[in-house]
């Protein structure tokens, strides 16, 4: 898995426009208290961050990092408000280290989607963002057998 975001343009482009476009996207603070706010239903999220110690409100053209956001961790679920709260009460690893550097600069941005879609979407948005805090799963399999030669 790649980390840091994408430079090739054909990625950007393999996402759908109601997905890259949409208002529907919602932004929660990652907070317990927020749990209300994340519905019941399927969709893909993300964990976002601005550098520490620059307030979300900004209206001067000055301060860049105000309004800079950064996927540090995607994820799809079939329930956006039991995911949130299992990530409240029992965060990964890495999470657990962006919360210690981010603190209060976290947030939790989700998206309704219809259950056919969202392993794809995931996906699409890891590949562009290639957040810091996803954990690479699964495993390489090989199969021993006798050596066969290449390069000659």
């Amino acid at each position: 898995m790649k980390f840091g975001w994408q430079l090739e343009l054909s990625y950007w482009e393999s996402i759908p426009n109601d997905l890259r476009n949409s208002e529907s996207w919602v932004e929660v603070d990652y907070t317990s208290v927020e749990r209300l706010r994340v519905p019941d239903h399927p969709g893909v999220y993300m964990f976002c961050v601005r550098p520490v110690g620059i307030r979300r409100e900004t209206n001067s053209r000055t301060q860049l990092f105000g309004k800079l956001f950064t996927p540090i961790y995607i994820g799809q679920t079939t329930n956006l408000h039991r995911r949130f709260v299992q990530h409240c009460q029992s965060p990964s690893r890495k999470l657990k280290s962006a919360i210690m550097c981010f603190g209060d600069s976290i947030n939790f941005w989700f998206h309704k989607r219809d259950m056919g879609q969202i392993k794809v979407e995931e996906s699409w948005l890891i590949s562009c963002f290639g957040p810091s805090a996803n954990e690479v799963s699964g495993s390489i399999k090989a199969k021993l057998g006798t050596p066969v030669p290449i390069g000659q």
